[in-house]
């Protein structure tokens, strides 16, 4: 049992070494070897916690009416960014969850996703449900 805890201690250091985008590739590539049908993984995108104490604190004197103009601004680029992040993490679900909606690039077939929502586009049958209550 020492031994195999010393192997994972080195092992962690040489992989703390690594870039984080090869991190991230590693521990995807082990995740698959390890995993069971049961399993499923999915990468999801995170701010950093140095952005994430920055956004927390924006927000909380935002709900104090404190911010400066510039923070506001600051604010702003964290929340456009986070709400890209939640995009990307709602896409990256979706692939995994429904793949055969999308293309080999990731991108959404959206012929098949209209077929597997139904013959209506959701505004016609926001449409349909209007003239059914009038």
């Amino acid at each position: 049992m020492a031994r195999t805890n010393q192997a994972l201690k080195v092992a962690m250091a040489a992989v703390e070494q690594l870039p984080a985008n090869l991190q991230r590739q590693l521990a995807e590539q082990v995740l698959t070897a390890v995993s069971t049908d049961e399993l499923l993984v999915i990468p999801f995108k995170r701010l950093s916690q140095d952005d994430n104490e920055r956004l927390q604190e924006l927000m909380d004197k935002n709900n104090d009416g404190l911010l400066t103009r510039a923070e506001r601004l600051e604010l702003d680029k964290l929340v456009v960014i986070v709400d890209e992040m939640m995009l990307e993490n709602s896409k990256s679900l979706a692939r995994a969850m429904r793949p055969e909606l999308f293309d080999e690039n990731g991108d959404l077939i959206e012929k098949r996703a209209r077929l597997t929502m139904g013959s209506a586009t959701p505004k016609r049958r926001i449409q349909k449900r209007k003239v059914a209550q009038r």
